[in-house]
């Protein structure tokens, strides 16, 4: 799962649009009492899955990309609540459903008009 969002220019490093850039909670940790994401935005679900890897041999006859790795990370947040707030009856057992209810408070506490991407075969 994901979520959808345009990330304006003025909010990113590369001062470029990003109509319907792809957001993604990542690095999820919890403690006794605390539970840690990142937020993390990147120009398409395609670039996300390709972060990090390395770039294939350039098709141009000259010159050569500014790194040998894809870095398609835009935008970050670090969220840091207490359980209790996201999860008042406790934390779920199934790994989907923990996602499921991070999105959605992500969702409420931002603010933000976010859409739901889901991978083949999830449901909201």
């Amino acid at each position: 799962m994901g979520l959808s969002l345009t990330l304006s220019k003025n909010n990113n490093c590369l001062f470029t649009d990003f109509p319907d850039a792809y957001w993604v909670v990542r690095d999820v940790m919890y403690s006794t009492t605390y539970v840690t994401f990142n937020l993390i935005c990147y120009p398409s679900r395609e670039a996300r899955y390709q972060d990090n890897h390395d770039m294939a041999v350039p098709s141009l006859p000259v010159g050569g990309p500014s790194l040998a790795v894809y870095k398609s990370e835009l935008y970050r947040w670090r969220g840091q609540f207490a359980i209790a707030d996201i999860f008042p009856k406790g934390i779920p057992i199934n790994p989907d459903e923990q996602m499921r209810t991070l999105y959605s408070f992500v969702k409420s506490y931002t603010g933000l008009a976010f859409n739901d991407v889901l991978e083949q075969g999830q449901e909201v």
